[in-house]
């Protein structure tokens, strides 16, 4: 099974980075590499790097968020059916970092969206210190993951791929133990297959975020239950994404 190398770039980048990105990258990117590699830029910059997916076809286009609605008079928003027009694959729904700005009652209503627009959402959850703290990972996911589960056609004719991010490990360079990235992934797919009668536990994806590295790569995909890697500040520096996106996980 491949594994998906997801790139954040949040709210960095511009014209002069993406071509040297890309320069390294193109020249780096080994033809062998049997992962999944999605690149996550700035609204303002999915043009740009997608004229380089349509040249290098290494890589796939995702978009860090959308609206729930196709069609309405909203100032600074971007619909679900833009971002497929201009080449988007994937979109990710209810970062940590959204979450904290924005209210959470459209997050089905966005899965939705670009589920109709032919688009795969990456439905982010996770803890915050304090939660992890006071033992309550597991409520706070069970919370999280209701989005997926009060709207069950959601499950029905693609794939929500799942990933878990602990908030307090974001830009930390600290991850959890092994062990309990093992324990949160399976309980996560456990926890949906047992709800949707259209998912088994095998065909649910649960990706990993925060703080991932070259330094601690190998460490996260010992745990069985992680299909891929969400990351952020280390996708920045070409060298060591592309070092990452070559290894033979």
């Amino acid at each position: 099974m491949k594994k998906i190398i997801a790139a954040n770039w949040k709210m960095s980048g511009s014209k002069d980075f993406i071509k040297k990105y890309f320069n390294y990258f193109e020249k780096n990117i080994k033809n062998t590499s049997r992962n999944n590699i999605i690149i996550f830029p700035s609204y303002p910059h999915l043009a740009e790097v997608n004229s380089y997916k349509k040249i290098n076809k290494s890589f796939e286009l995702g978009a860090q968020h959308c609206h729930h609605n196709n069609e309405v008079a909203q100032t600074s928003c971007v619909s679900a059916a833009m971002l497929n027009d201009i080449g988007c694959n994937f979109v990710l729904v209810g970062h940590s970092e959204w979450r904290s700005l924005n209210n959470e009652d459209n997050l089905s209503k966005i899965l939705e969206s670009v589920i109709n627009n032919n688009m795969t959402p990456i439905f982010c959850i996770g803890e915050n210190y304090s939660q992890k703290e006071n033992s309550k990972t597991q409520s706070v996911i069970d919370n999280q993951l209701q989005n997926i589960l009060d709207n069950k056609i959601l499950f029905e004719n693609c794939k929500i791929i799942i990933a878990y991010e602990p908030v307090w490990a974001i830009g930390t360079g600290t991850i959890p133990d092994i062990n309990i990235i093992e324990f949160i992934h399976s309980y996560i797919k456990s926890k949906l297959a047992q709800k949707l009668s259209s998912a088994q536990e095998k065909d649910i994806i649960v990706l990993y975020g925060g703080s991932v590295s070259t330094k601690n790569i190998k460490e996260i995909f010992s745990a069985k239950s992680v299909d891929g890697v969400l990351i952020g500040g280390a996708s920045l520096n070409v060298e060591e994404f592309t070092k990452i996106c070559n290894e033979k996980l």
